[in-house]
């Protein structure tokens, strides 16, 4: 009968799909559905041969969702070999590419200027493939910002950083992670070049908390990693920062343009993004000597990220501290 037909056309589909010959199941699953809407009867199995086609025809269905669970459990080659055959299933899909520059990234991420040329071009292909679909166009901007500047090349980086900005159609919360990128690009010291972000160490990778920012899932965002020791190394570093006057002009225009980051972050409803400016915000008034005021919006920034009994503490005994109960002197006019 018609309905014992569809089922053995969609148990075709499947085997189709699992020797990876995605176009004849996907043509299998379309006749399945085509049969079983005439015959009207609703089962789980009608149901499982839609998704089985949604499956191969949206990558947010099936893939996407693999590729940042294994990116999410540490197993990034898992990742990039689900990333390959979901390009298989869907070759033109460029959110696809775009997933795949960031895992890419991600595998070579703390190698700096050691990056092997094959993978900074595979890195670059992605971007650019993925460039082509005009949603995506600030993403693959970022992706080659993210590269430029593991690789040292401050100035190329901060203008792709900005770039993506620039191109960002959708919500102004889901270009927090551009701003945020932007934002320590303009920290650094320019005259080391741009310092790549090292790579956790294995010891540590079942200890850091991931914490999603602009409300996109998985490797779309660049994770914050949070360390338990994070809010003491913090808050030593920066009351160490010296409290010199910023007195070269391009310094201080990149400082002023932080704080302006930061505050555009810190206007968001979304409390991860929020504390992202807080963050950037407290590093930027230490770096112009305001060491007091950039400890407490550091620690306010990282109790909103990481919201606990820990971080609520720190911020308590940073409040509390006598320390800190002065105004920063480096901002009070000499007298004398």
């Amino acid at each position: 009968d018609a309905e014992s037909r569809s089922k053995a056309r969609y148990v075709q589909g499947l085997a189709l799909r699992n020797e990876e010959k995605f176009a004849e199941a996907r043509t299998a699953f379309g006749e399945t559905i085509k049969a079983i809407t005439p015959i009207g009867k609703a089962g789980a199995w009608t149901e499982l041969a839609r998704k089985s086609q949604r499956e191969l025809t949206d990558p947010s269905e099936y893939y996407l969702p693999r590729m940042e669970q294994f990116a999410a459990a540490g197993n990034l080659k898992a990742a990039h070999e689900e990333a390959n055959i979901a390009l298989k299933a869907m070759p033109t899909d460029a959110s696809l590419f775009a997933q795949r520059g960031l895992i890419r990234y991600e595998m070579v991420r703390g190698k700096g200027a050691k990056i092997p040329d094959e993978a900074q071009k595979a890195i670059r292909a992605d971007a650019k493939t993925a460039e082509k679909d005009e949603k995506l166009a600030a993403e693959s901007a970022y992706i080659e910002g993210l590269l430029e500047e593991e690789l040292g090349n401050a100035d190329k980086a901060e203008e792709r950083y900005r770039t993506a900005i620039k191109l960002h159609a959708g919500a102004p919360d889901e270009a927090g992670k551009y701003r945020v990128a932007l934002g320590h690009l303009l920290l650094r010291d320019r005259s080391e070049g741009a310092a790549p972000a090292p790579a956790p160490a294995d010891d540590d990778k079942k200890k850091k908390k991931e914490d999603k920012v602009g409300g996109m899932d998985g490797l779309r965002e660049r994770t914050i990693v949070l360390h338990p020791w994070t809010p003491l190394v913090v808050g030593t570093v920066i009351g160490q920062v010296p409290g010199d006057d910023v007195e070269d002009k391009e310094t201080t225009a990149r400082l002023n343009e932080t704080m302006k980051l930061a505050e555009e972050l810190i206007a968001s409803k979304n409390s991860k993004i929020k504390g992202q400016g807080y963050l950037l915000k407290g590093i930027a008034l230490s770096k112009m000597g305001r060491r007091t005021e950039g400890l407490k919006d550091y620690a306010k920034g990282l109790q909103l990220i990481d919201p606990g009994t820990k971080t609520e503490d720190m911020a308590k005994l940073i409040e509390d501290h006598p320390a800190f109960q002065q105004p920063d002197v480096s901002n009070t006019p000499n007298e004398i």
